[in-house]
């Protein structure tokens, strides 16, 4: 399952981001106390983890953060998810907004070996849902709002829970009620969803994979 490796944060723009325990995303401007958290289209930077892999195999001593990535992701293939597309990360929710950028200057890996992977394989996303993220946090890219015909109910929900789908009572105020949440306990992994009373809603390609995601998680087989 794709997940977050390194959370990055810099106070100025224009050098290396350093690695955190995790930052809060802000509706609209990028991550809380990050230098390029201002706004625009490019609020937040993603960067695959096998991306600088690639460098490191030329030769270069890089690492997360080192091409001002505020995210190091692993396992998602970055380019494949058109403008648009929205990604669950931890607590937040971030829309992508562009592939790749035009470097103002040759950096100076540039100039060790020639190119630089984060113009190509890098991309950018605005926030459209504020949330803390943190590394592990598993990453939900492509699954769009779908809809099941199944039971619905109401429940209590621990605050600590992190939501990762709800459902609306249109019959019954539009209350949303989650549906689909992980937690932490101690050292273990929780995952729970309701999606699946039935074998159809079970079989159906979104929640399937929900429960796929989930269960790979909880597992810790990624």
């Amino acid at each position: 399952m794709p997940k977050v490796v390194s959370v990055n944060i810099s106070q100025n723009t224009g050098e290396k981001k350093q690695s955190t325990e995790g930052a809060c995303a802000v509706i609209d401007k990028g991550l809380e106390t990050d230098a390029h958290a201002k706004g625009g289209q490019r609020q937040i930077s993603l960067l695959a983890v096998e991306s600088i892999q690639k460098m490191i195999e030329e030769g270069v001593d890089v690492g997360p953060g080192d091409f001002a990535e505020n995210i190091t992701t692993e396992g998602l293939n970055l380019l494949d998810h058109p403008v648009g597309t929205r990604l669950k990360i931890g607590e937040a929710i971030l829309e992508i907004t562009r592939h790749g950028k035009e470097c103002p200057a040759p950096c100076a890996i540039y100039y060790q070996v020639g190119h630089c992977v984060m113009p190509t394989e890098g991309i950018f996303a605005k926030v459209v849902e504020g949330g803390l993220i943190k590394p592990d946090d598993p990453i939900v890219a492509g699954i769009a709002d779908f809809e099941v015909t199944s039971e619905q109910y109401y429940m209590h929900v621990d605050p600590g829970n992190e939501t990762l789908a709800t459902t609306v009572f249109v019959n019954n105020g539009n209350v949303v009620v989650p549906v689909v949440w992980k937690k932490m306990w101690g050292e273990g992994r929780v995952f729970y969803s309701s999606l699946g009373h039935n074998a159809e809603v079970a079989a159906q390609a979104e929640p399937l994979e929900i429960m796929t995601r989930g269960m790979l998680w909880a597992a810790k087989a990624v």
